[in-house]
C-alpha cells in the first residue's frame, strides 16, 4: 500500500467521488491523532450533515487504529524473526559453516607453498553490509567528535607548553636579577 508521511500512525483517506467507501490511500504521521480529535467536534456540530459524517469518521478511525496495531504487531514479529527466530538461527549456522570452510581452505593454503595466502578469499564474497543513513550519520558524528577531541587535546598541549616556556623564561629572568 502506498504511504505518505511518517510511519508513526496510519490514516485511511477516503475519496470525494461518488463512492464514499472507496479507500484511496493510507497515510501516516500525526494525522490519525488529529482525526480522533475531530470526532468530538463533529458530534457537537450544529448541522445534521456533519453529525452524519461523525459515524463515517468513527468507522474509518477504527479501521485505521486496527491497521496501526496490525502493522506494529507485524513489525515486532518480523524483528523477532530476524534477530531471534528461525532466520537468525539459520544465518548463524551458515556463518559458522562458512567460517569452518574458510579455515579449512586457509589451512590447505598454509600447508601447500604453491597456493597463494588468499586462497580462501577466492571462494567467498567479502562480507558486505549496507549501512543505514542513521549508522552513516552516527559514524560521521563519531569521527567528527574524535577529531574535535584530538584538536582540543593538541590545543591543551600547546597551551601547557606555552605556559611551561613562559615559566622557564620567568625563572631565567628572576635568576638573572
Amino acid at each position: 500500500m502506498p504511504k505518505s508521511g511518517t510511519d508513526e500512525g496510519w490514516l485511511v483517506r477516503r475519496s470525494r467521488g461518488p463512492r464514499t467507501d472507496h479507500v484511496l490511500l493510507v497515510t501516516g504521521g500525526d494525522q490519525l491523532k488529529t482525526m480522533h480529535a475531530w470526532e468530538k467536534h463533529l458530534e457537537n456540530a450544529s448541522e445534521a450533515s456533519l453529525k452524519v459524517l461523525k459515524k463515517d469518521l468513527s468507522a474509518l478511525l477504527k479501521l485505521a487504529d486496527a491497521a496501526t496495531q496490525a502493522r506494529t504487531d507485524a513489525d515486532v514479529d518480523n524483528e523477532h524473526f530476524r534477530t531471534r527466530g528461525d532466520l537468525a538461527a539459520y544465518m548463524t549456522s551458515v556463518v559458522k559453516g562458512r567460517d569452518a570452510v574458510c579455515a579449512a581452505l586457509d589451512t590447505m593454503a598454509a600447508d601447500d607453498e604453491a597456493m597463494p595466502r588468499s586462497y580462501s578469499s577466492r571462494f567467498f564474497r567479502g562480507r558486505t553490509t549496507k549501512l543505514s543513513a542513521e549508522e552513516k550519520k552516527a559514524r560521521a558524528d563519531k569521527k567528527l567528535a574524535d577529531k574535535q577531541a584530538r584538536d582540543a587535546a593538541k590545543a591543551a598541549v600547546a597551551a601547557a607548553q606555552a605556559k611551561v616556556k613562559a615559566a622557564i623564561a620567568e625563572l631565567k629572568a628572576a635568576k638573572g636579577k
